[in-house]
């Protein structure tokens, strides 16, 4: 058993070795043709060859997605180490495990001697962006880790507003924008979709007019 098993790997692997030359042997060909065969330039032939297999691997995105089903079969909702997870909703957020809020007033003093260095006639506000974990929405399936970041954010703040700082939270009044909430963020990123930043815009020109 032994014997076949190792047969079948060594078969699997020569055959996707074969496989991946065929896919990638284009484009390593071009490579070849294109570059300069100078001893300072062996370092940058070999970081291009490198890329040009790893970019047409044989199936590639098909692998991805054979992985991708493979882990909702197991109801696997972290990545990494549970650097990544998924919520409820399906969409991935970093975290970290955590057991409380950040002590954030180191940065908050540095922000506030900042201030007391502009000139009397500048003002400083700090605006705090949007956390993808959006409170009263956002739900974490069980047993993923809170990495706290809103309750850090709500720390920073505070400490900030004590010592004079203006500031605008544009996590308030998040889900009232009338944009649905499963639209504030992209599904497999941390970023905020463009009509969420179009609103934030809105609501820092409106703090500064006032």
């Amino acid at each position: 058993k032994k014997r076949i098993t190792a047969f079948l790997f060594i078969l699997v692997l020569v055959t996707f070795s074969v496989l991946n030359i065929i896919q990638s042997f284009g484009p390593i060909q071009k490579t070849l043709a294109s570059a300069d065969y100078h001893y300072s330039e062996a370092k940058e032939l070999i970081h291009e060859l490198d890329d040009d297999i790893n970019e047409h691997v044989f199936e590639k995105f098909g692998f991805v997605e054979a992985y991708g089903y493979m882990q909702s079969l197991m109801w696997k909702n972290e990545e990494n180490n549970f650097e990544v997870v998924k919520d409820m909703e399906g969409k991935l957020h970093y975290t970290y495990f955590a057991t409380g809020p950040t002590d954030t007033k180191d940065l908050s003093d540095r922000v506030a001697a900042l201030g007391a260095h502009l000139d009397p006639n500048t003002k400083l506000t700090y605006v705090m962006t949007p956390d993808k974990y959006v409170r009263g929405y956002t739900q974490f399936p069980e047993g993923i880790p809170y990495n706290y970041n809103n309750e850090t954010a709500d720390g920073f703040l505070a400490n900030l507003k004590q010592d004079g700082i203006d500031t605008v939270d544009l996590r308030e009044g998040l889900l009232e924008s009338g944009i649905p909430a499963k639209d504030l963020f992209f599904t497999t990123d941390h970023h905020w979709k463009i009509k969420t930043a179009f609103w934030a815009f809105g609501q820092l020109v409106k703090h500064l007019d006032g």
